[in-house]
């Protein structure tokens, strides 16, 4: 049996990604180093990110809450609609957060927009999910989870590794006092407004100009 929620114990961690495995990493935040589960579909932008610090939205939940074996865990998101959306998801019956954990192997806005188009072949070629699941997710969220959807490509942009001139751009602002995922959080949405940039240079100028009048978001 699984309980839990968000819950006030811990919402977010910022750390120092220093492992990443199959399906879990481990930040650092001294003085203690944190083992947090991760879908599959974020895994692979992390890699690119290790040695690095990260921010993770964390869901906490208890495991075998009934079997007295209780074991306090973590789920870790890159993003706080994707945490909302996963806590919507394993409420669906039949689908609690290990079901969920081995299903999320695409992001959250595919699987979103999946369940808008009520596209039950698409929900069944995720792992763990068989029809009937599938049907159930259609029936209990269909209609409910547009905004994951229509944040589609801002969301997906959030799990990819950062391109050559976007790692420069993230220098810049790292010399300038801004920690890591300070800088990659302004530049990921600054590209999300303007795909077309290709350059450093005019990202940092768009970084600013955005901002203006006001500092920077820090």
């Amino acid at each position: 049996m699984e309980t839990g929620g968000t819950g006030t114990m811990i919402s977010r961690i910022r750390g120092k990604l220093v492992s990443v495995l199959e399906n879990r990493v481990e930040i650092e935040a001294a003085p203690l180093v944190y083992e947090i589960l991760v879908p599959s579909y974020a895994l692979a932008g992390l890699r690119a990110r290790r040695d690095q610090e990260v921010e993770l939205f964390v869901f906490h939940y208890i495991e075998n809450l009934q079997s007295g074996n209780a074991s306090p865990r973590l789920v870790g998101f890159l993003s706080e609609t994707d945490r909302e959306f996963f806590t919507r998801f394993i409420r669906v019956p039949d689908v609690g957060v290990k079901t969920a954990l081995k299903a999320l192997v695409i992001p959250v806005a595919r699987v979103a927009r999946a369940i808008e188009a009520a596209d039950v072949l698409a929900l069944n070629e995720m792992p763990g999910i068989g029809k009937r699941t599938a049907d159930k997710i259609v029936a209990e969220l269909k209609g409910k989870v547009q905004k994951y959807a229509l944040l589609g490509a801002e969301a997906e942009s959030e799990a990819a590794p950062l391109s050559d001139f976007q790692e420069e751009a993230v220098e810049v602002l790292l010399r300038l006092g801004y920690k890591r995922f300070e800088a990659e959080r302004m530049i990921r949405k600054v590209m999300a407004q303007h795909r077309t940039i290709a350059s450093s240079e005019t990202l940092i100028q768009e970084i600013f100009k955005s901002a203006a009048p006001a500092a920077v978001e820090r």
